[in-house]
C-alpha cells in the first residue's frame, strides 16, 4: 500500500513537472510524451509486473491490466490469493486505472496548453514583428532626430556667426552714425558760413553795382576829358602850326632884311 501511495505521489510530482513553461516557444507533444508520460507508463507497467510476481509462483500470470478508462477491471481472481491480497490488488488496479484516466486528462490538458502556447508563440511572433517594425520606425525617427539635431546645431552655429557679424555691423553702424552726426554738425556750420558768405556776396554785389555806376560815371567823365584833351591837342597843333608859320614868316623877313642890309 505504501508503495502505491509513494508511486502515486511520484506520478503527481512528475505530472506537475510536466506542465509546460509558457515562456518557452519550442516544444511539442513528443517532448512531453518523452519527458513525463512515457516514464509514468513504464512505472505502471513495472508495478503491474511486480504485483503479478508477488502472487503465488504456482499460479498463472495475471493478464495485462488495461490502461484505458473504459476497460472494466479484471473480474477473475487468480487462484492462491487470499481476500486481503485480492482486495489490495483490485484497489491497486483501480488506482492505476484512475491514474491512467488522470494521465489522459493531463495529456489532453497538456495538448490544450501546447495549443495555447503555440497561439501565444504566434501572437508573440506577431508582437515581435510589430516590435521589430516599431524598432525600425524608432531608429528611422532617431536618425531623423539626429539629422535634425545636427541641422539645429549648424543653424545655431550659423546664427552665432551671424550674431557676431551683426555685432560688427552694429559697431560699424554706430561709428557711421557718429560720423554722420559729426558730418551733419559740420554741414550745419558750413551752411551758416555759406549764409554769411551769401550775405557778403549780396553786399558785395550791391557795392559792386554802386562801383559799376561810379565807374560808368568816371568813364563818361573820362571820355569827356579825353574828348576835351583831343580838342586841346587839335587846337595846340593848330596853334603850333600857326607859330611855325609865323616863325617861318619871321625867318624869311629877317633873312630878307639881312639881305637888304647886306649883312650876309
Amino acid at each position: 500500500m505504501d508503495d502505491v501511495e509513494s508511486f502515486l505521489a511520484g506520478v503527481y510530482a512528475r505530472m506537475s513537472q510536466a506542465k509546460p513553461d509558457v515562456n518557452r516557444t519550442k516544444f511539442s507533444l513528443d517532448d512531453i510524451q518523452e519527458r513525463a508520460i512515457a516514464p509514468i507508463s513504464h512505472e505502471l507497467q513495472m508495478i503491474m509486473d511486480e504485483s503479478s510476481d508477488s502472487e503465488n509462483d504456482d499460479t498463472e500470470r495475471e493478464p495485462a491490466i488495461s490502461t484505458n478508462e473504459s476497460d472494466a477491471p479484471v473480474d477473475e481472481e487468480p487462484s492462491g490469493i487470499d481476500d486481503d491480497e485480492s482486495a489490495l490488488f483490485l484497489q491497486t488496479v483501480e488506482r492505476i486505472n484512475a491514474l491512467q484516466v488522470e494521465i489522459e486528462q493531463r495529456n489532453d490538458a497538456t495538448k490544450a496548453i501546447v495549443r495555447e502556447v503555440a497561439d501565444l508563440a504566434q501572437e508573440r511572433k506577431q508582437v515581435q514583428t510589430q516590435a521589430d517594425q516599431h524598432r525600425i520606425a524608432v531608429n528611422a525617427r532617431k536618425l531623423e532626430l539626429e539629422k535634425s539635431t545636427q541641422a539645429l546645431h549648424a543653424a545655431r552655429k550659423d546664427k552665432e556667426e551671424r550674431d557676431g557679424q551683426c555685432s560688427e555691423l552694429d559697431a560699424d553702424l554706430k561709428f557711421a552714425e557718429k560720423e554722420t552726426r559729426a558730418l551733419g554738425n559740420s554741414m550745419r556750420k558750413m551752411m551758416k558760413q555759406q549764409d554769411k558768405v551769401d550775405d557778403a556776396i549780396s553786399s558785395s554785389k550791391t557795392s559792386l553795382q554802386a562801383l559799376e555806376a561810379r565807374v560808368k560815371e568816371s568813364a563818361a567823365g573820362l571820355r569827356q576829358i579825353n574828348d576835351a584833351r583831343e580838342q586841346w591837342r587839335r587846337e595846340a597843333r593848330a596853334v603850333a602850326e600857326q607859330l611855325k608859320q609865323a616863325r617861318d614868316t619871321a625867318d624869311r623877313v629877317v633873312a630878307r632884311n639881312d639881305e637888304m642890309l647886306g649883312w650876309d
